[in-house]
């Protein structure tokens, strides 16, 4: 049997995640770098989650905080790609019932 408590956190990674398309798929070329990495995740329900995270090129720098209290703007290190497939039986299996 595996042990579940290694995973139980991640039970719950994709539930609250929300992703948006920011680059286009025309530019995800121009913007990649070398170094491009993959996961692939599998659940005990037959889904599998396929990452693919590149990093991209060195754009130029973005420009200091202006004061220390300013939080330095967000920047995209990486591009992240999700794909979902699910391997799900076409009939639900009928358990037998034990009689007491």
């Amino acid at each position: 049997m595996p042990n579940t408590t290694v995973t139980s956190p991640l039970k719950s990674l994709f539930s609250y995640s929300n992703f948006d398309d920011v680059v286009p798929a025309s530019n995800v070329a121009q913007r990649t770098a070398e170094g491009k990495r993959t996961a692939v995740i599998e659940t005990f329900e037959g889904f599998i989650y396929t990452l693919q995270i590149s990093p991209t090129k060195p754009a130029t720098p973005p420009p200091g905080p202006v004061s220390p209290d300013t939080p330095p703007p967000a920047i995209d290190n990486y591009l992240v790609s999700v794909a979902v497939t699910a391997e799900l039986p076409k009939e639900r299996k009928k358990e037998k019932r034990r009689k007491v």
